[in-house]
């Protein structure tokens, strides 16, 4: 995923760009973090171009998995459907705060 990272910044012009290192850890709280606190990183060029980035490498996986299981159920008489959960937002945040992973 690195490696992926690096080679879309540098077609965007911004090869110096790494991945967020201020996204905090799992249990943290948007404002505890410099990236999603209040007019933090997320907000910037790099920080927006990050989280359009990773979204992407997120919905590019689960059509992935949709294809294996269309795949694994192709010919039988069944439906397939899914479920997307998701994380209602924290209260004063303008965006939904969810699982940051560690790259």
């Amino acid at each position: 995923m690195k490696a992926d990272f690096k080679a879309a910044v540098a077609r965007a012009g911004h090869p110096e760009w790494e991945l967020p290192d201020d996204a905090g850890k799992y249990n943290d709280v948007p404002e505890s973090t410099g990236f999603f606190k209040s007019n933090g990183t997320y907000v910037t060029e790099k920080g927006k171009f990050f989280l359009t980035w990773y979204s992407n490498k997120l919905l590019n996986h689960g059509d992935q998995i949709l294809d294996e299981a269309n795949k694994a159920f192709l010919g039988c008489k069944v439906k397939l459907a899914i479920k997307v959960n998701f994380i209602t937002p924290q209260s004063t945040v303008p965006f939904i705060f969810c699982q940051m992973i560690s790259l």
